[in-house]
């Protein structure tokens, strides 16, 4: 672990004397996957490598973490694990990698995995999005379709989150169900000392957390059902856990199913 931090650091200084700005792209991302949410993502390239980064979860509806439905008298029972939402994706050239941050029941863990690269398929469909002039893309990852609006006159092959193996910029990328999308609403050019700046922060958190292989991960994820286990056991005594709720566990999130499950 302390080997790829050492990397990223060398890496921050060898550009300091090749280049003062470094080019930023901002998303706006918006999720629906039980409760709406947005955040702003930021994705950057720097040398080998490739980070994205968001701010925090804004929920678009307050809510409660306990309470109690009016009609039925039943407890209403709202998770939130660890962290505060926001998203780290770090692509390590060196060795053809990613490290990640997922919130897992009461702690966040810093996940490693080989890049996964994907297929993208032109669909033939050509769109005028935010003023760039796109091509429509789709592909399949991990259980979900997605389809990404690309402007081939950038040469940018990565996206937001863990999207990559693109023929240019994305400019929008949406999931099949509308669930997740991600869309580019600025470029800008940031000075290099506040880059620097944040990615010594965000190297000090990553190194701050447990290190798991993604199938580690998973294992863990299923296992505690999504973490919600972990949450469980932590309740107020008035709140009990409704067993018929939780026993047929179905997994959530971005990904649904991974490569070695796919045969």
């Amino acid at each position: 672990m302390k080997n790829i931090f050492f990397y990223l650091i060398i890496s921050i200084f060898s550009l300091g004397f090749s280049q003062d700005k470094v080019v930023t792209y901002e998303y706006e991302v918006n999720y629906n996957l039980g409760r709406p949410l947005y955040k702003t993502g930021y994705l950057l390239s720097l040398d080998d490598n490739v980070r994205y980064n968001t701010t925090k979860t804004i929920f678009l509806k307050d809510f409660k973490k306990y309470d109690i439905d009016s009609e039925t008298g039943n407890p209403q029972i709202s998770f939130l694990g660890a962290g505060n939402g926001s998203e780290n994706v770090v692509y390590l050239g060196i060795n053809d990698s990613i490290i990640s941050t997922k919130s897992l029941g009461r702690e966040v863990l810093l996940i490693k995995e080989k890049i996964p690269i994907q297929i993208w398929e032109l669909t033939g469909i050509k769109k005028l999005i935010n003023g760039y002039q796109c091509v429509e893309l789709k592909t399949q990852f991990r259980g979900r379709k997605y389809k990404a609006y690309v402007d081939l006159s950038i040469p940018f092959r990565y996206g937001p989150w863990k999207f990559n193996s693109l023929p240019g910029l994305a400019i929008k990328i949406i999931e099949e169900e509308n669930k997740l999308i991600w869309t580019l609403k600025a470029v800008s050019k940031r000075d290099l000392d506040v880059v620097e700046d944040f990615i010594f922060k965000q190297n000090d958190y990553l190194s701050s957390l447990r290190e798991v292989s993604l199938k580690e991960y998973v294992e863990l994820y299923d296992n505690t059902k999504g973490g919600s286990d972990v949450l469980f056991s932590k309740l107020p005594r008035e709140y009990k856990k409704d067993k018929s709720s939780t026993s047929q566990f179905k997994r959530g999130g971005f990904e649904l199913k991974y490569e070695w499950e796919e045969n």
